[in-house]
């Protein structure tokens, strides 16, 4: 995909981008959450690979507020007022393993700068697929 997307931007960069379809079931939160939710049904991976590219972009950007923008891609703060939760925009229930590594490597700012050896290692050695997959993401990136 992100090779695709730069081939793009490089030989036909007036045109329009398609990305392909993303299919939602729209739900509201249970309990005394206001706010909706959407499950991601189909388009996974190329949501996921949105997401990391939004981290590497934050971690690696001196234009602040293209960097505050990359993190409220990733991360919702807290909104009393909305009675809105802070959160991590893209949840990983079904599996916790990934939903780890994206809160120790993806969420915090500048985690993927100070941990980078670190996710090399991950990219070439991870015994779960989705994660060394995610890792080998953010290195190519």
């Amino acid at each position: 995909m992100l090779d695709d997307i730069s081939y793009a931007a490089i030989n036909t960069p007036a045109n329009d981008y398609f990305l392909g379809s993303f299919v939602y079931q729209h739900k509201k939160a249970g309990g005394e959450q206001e706010f909706v939710e959407n499950d991601l049904l189909d388009g996974q991976q190329r949501i996921t690979t949105i997401f990391l590219l939004f981290a590497v972009i934050r971690d690696i950007e001196t234009n602040k507020k293209r960097k505050e923008n990359c993190q409220k891609y990733i991360f919702q703060e807290e909104d009393k007022d909305t009675n809105t939760p802070e959160r991590i925009r893209l949840l990983y229930k079904i599996r916790p393993e990934v939903e780890k590594f994206i809160d120790e490597y993806i969420k915090p700012e500048n985690s993927i700068i100070d941990k980078w050896e670190e996710i090399k290692r991950i990219a070439n050695e991870d015994k779960d697929v989705s994660i060394k997959n995610m890792a080998n993401s953010i290195v190519c990136i």
